[in-house]
């Protein structure tokens, strides 16, 4: 057992990636954020030793594995709308977790590789190589059309409230990076202090055990300077401002045309409870409402379902959010229609950040035969909004952020900048039907907050729905999968301008200039040596 412990030991890594996020609601599974400054140290050690040769597929077979336990919630979208054991029968199910778990496990496969490549070539700077390339590969994840910032490492610590408060100065990546650098030096200690003992020369032990404390230092300044900064700044004192948030736990995406009055009426019900604390606002969830309000309105033809939402909410005298659905030439739109109380449409907002494959498919014209699946799968084909929206409400200024949109940190960051005093994330993660995906998707709403310092209200169909302050306390919440209203406050003195709201990703530019750098100077020795062979 020992030796077969010490050859496979590596296959720790996909049970300890699995444990540094969140999975089930249970309280050994609550650890995450403990096992995520340790879990890739396994893996780390063993590649280390092995031929390049073998070090990918190592590589790939442990990270599928890893991002299987991890993501393998996402294959539910193809069920359609198969909610029970049996999705786990389903072809659809199979195609896309396999698909989708084989495109993260690429990525993740090949930023390691790199990694090390280039560790043996600069065997001294391995603990910076590491988290500089696992940095880069984020940071370029979250542009272009196909864009997923959602597996970022730092969002596993987003329960620690005096950690997270680092982010305000470099943003989640950040954060990914110092996390990768101590499970870097945390295996580079393991394997020259305890497995290769009195083999290894002193001055390289005492090199080794030095990075690892100025590691540890730098990640324990962090946590105090969070800690400082949330002792200067206590909790919300003034109830300045008042949002009241619905969650019905309703999937409108079942027989929306024939029970669409009970869906509306459980809404109506829970609200009711609510505006008899005379909220400021009310927020319902994304695709609470599957009608065309806001065209329909502007075109002066709503029908006896508009007309009859809009004069209740008239009947209210307070401003509404709510999903909606909106219909254009050409398609359709998944949107945010903002209503005022005297039952008015105000504004809306058009989703821009379509989620890929899900929502739509921007290259269904190339993959005709891949669209198609997609749609038998249950898919979307919306088309994306092109304009930035700033909604008012009592002269306060919020952002509508629509479901995947909340993880988009660059959005946020410019939302911020336009004059946001808070985000308002409407979501419905039912489709996931697992506490893993409601809760990796809320992590990143914490990390918004903190990122910009402003106010963060989250509507969720299912949950998770919460209101959060400026420095990532849930201040008021509602359990996910629990029917139930909840009226939370703000107070936006709290509201203040961070590192990062300024000068946004400055962090990860540098580690890009340093790693361009590095990567010339590989270049020139490289060319330099082919010289020196050839004469």
């Amino acid at each position: 057992m020992k030796t077969l412990f010490k050859k496979y030991y590596y296959w720790l890594t996909p049970i300890l990636f699995f444990l540094s996020f969140p999975s089930f609601d249970c309280f050994i599974f609550k650890f995450f954020p403990f096992f995520a400054w340790f879990s890739l140290v396994p893996i780390f050690i063993y590649i280390k030793k092995i031929n390049m040769k073998n070090v990918y597929i190592v590589l790939f077979l442990t990270g599928f594995l890893a991002n299987f336990l991890t993501y393998f919630w996402v294959g539910v979208f193809g069920a359609a709308g198969v909610k029970d054991i049996t999705v786990l029968f389903t072809s659809g199910f199979w195609i896309v977790t396999i698909v989708f778990v084989s495109a993260l496990t690429v990525v993740l496969s090949v930023k390691i590789f790199i990694a090390e490549y280039l560790s043996r070539k600069y065997e001294f700077l391995r603990f910076f190589i590491f988290p500089a390339i696992w940095l880069l590969f984020d940071w370029f994840q979250s542009f272009g059309t196909l864009a997923f910032p959602w597996t970022y490492w730092g969002y596993s610590q987003y329960p620690v409230t005096a950690i997270i408060q680092s982010t305000s100065l470099f943003g989640v990546l950040g954060l990914s990076f110092f996390m990768i650098m101590f499970n870097r030096v945390l295996a580079d200690l393991i394997e020259f202090v305890f497995l290769k003992k009195n083999s290894v020369k002193q001055n390289l032990k005492e090199a080794v055990i030095l990075k690892f404390i100025i590691t540890l230092s730098v990640v324990v300044l962090l946590f105090i300077f969070g800690t400082i900064k949330l002792l200067k700044n206590s909790e919300s004192k003034k109830n300045e401002f008042s949002v009241a948030v619905a969650q019905s736990c309703i999937s409108p995406w079942e027989g929306w045309g024939l029970h669409r009055y009970n869906y509306l009426g459980e809404l109506i019900k829970l609200t009711k409870e609510a505006v008899k604390q005379k909220p400021d606002f009310v927020i319902w969830s994304e695709s609470a409402t599957l009608e065309n309000i806001s065209g329909d309105y502007s075109n002066n033809r709503l029908n006896m379902f508009e007309d009859y939402m809009l004069n209740y909410i008239s009947q209210t005298k307070i401003p509404f959010l709510s999903g909606e659905i909106r219909r254009v030439s050409g398609g359709y739109q998944n949107s945010a229609v903002l209503i005022d109380g005297d039952g008015k449409v105000k504004d809306f907002y058009a989703k821009i950040n379509l989620v890929p494959f899900g929502e739509w498919f921007p290259y269904q014209k190339l993959f005709p035969k891949i669209d198609n699946m997609l749609k038998s799968f249950g898919a979307s084909s919306f088309i994306p909004g092109k304009e930035l929206r700033l909604f008012e409400i009592k002269n306060r200024h919020f952002a509508p952020l629509i479901c995947y949109e909340g993880i988009f940190f660059k959005l946020c960051r410019r939302y911020k900048n336009m004059g946001a005093d808070f985000f308002v994330n409407i979501t419905n993660d039912g489709w996931t039907n697992n506490f893993s995906g409601h809760m990796q998707h809320f992590s990143a709403s914490v990390f918004r907050s903190v990122e910009n310092g402003i106010w963060l209200v989250r509507s969720g169909n299912t949950g998770k729905t919460a209101v959060i302050d400026p420095y990532g306390r849930v201040t008021s919440s509602i359990p996910i999968l629990k029917k139930d209203f909840l009226v939370g406050t703000m107070d936006f003195s709290m509201n203040y301008k961070t590192i990062y709201s300024i000068y946004g990703d400055w962090f990860s530019a540098l580690i890009l200039f340093i790693m361009i750098i590095l990567c010339f100077h590989f270049i020139f020795n490289f060319i330099k040596e082919e010289i020196k062979n050839k004469i």
